[in-house]
């Protein structure tokens, strides 16, 4: 599924005040639980880069930066519910993602990658994450 169906569908049913049914419900449900509540923090990273962290408390979520266009993804609360709960394709849970960052932040991004599990890239080289599990979708944005 993409974001695209996922959003037109999730449209006409609110437009016709009726429940999402089947898959588009387990997203409904997942996406739903994944705003609610969220905060929008915009920070500095180490480098002095604008950046936008996307939590709820101190649980990690997302984070955008607005310079480099990396976007950071928590594996477990975000990436694995599409690529291992719901079986898509690595592609796919990119450009899933993408879209709904670029709806939810009223941005442009570019298509995401990420590395592997256990590293990071930056700036096209490969950096060892440490005792974190969080990956780096690489992407130039630009705020609208």
């Amino acid at each position: 599924m993409t974001y695209i169906q996922y959003s037109d569908h999730i449209k006409l049913c609110l437009y016709l005040r009726k429940e999402p049914k089947g898959e588009f419900k387990e997203f409904y449900d997942f996406l739903t639980e994944l705003w609610k509540d969220m905060v929008f923090s915009v920070n500095n990273d180490h480098n002095g880069q604008d950046i936008i962290i996307l939590h709820k408390g101190k649980d990690f979520y997302m984070e955008q930066n607005l310079k480099n266009g990396h976007l950071r993804c928590d594996w477990y609360r975000v990436w694995s519910f599409f690529q291992s709960t719901k079986g898509m394709e690595y592609t796919e849970t990119q450009v899933f993602i993408q879209s709904m960052m670029e709806e939810h932040l009223k941005c442009k991004a570019l298509t995401p990658r990420i590395d592997d599990l256990q590293s990071i890239v930056v700036d096209g080289r490969t950096s060892q994450m440490q005792g974190t599990n969080t990956l780096v979708l690489s992407g130039m944005m630009k705020v609208s």
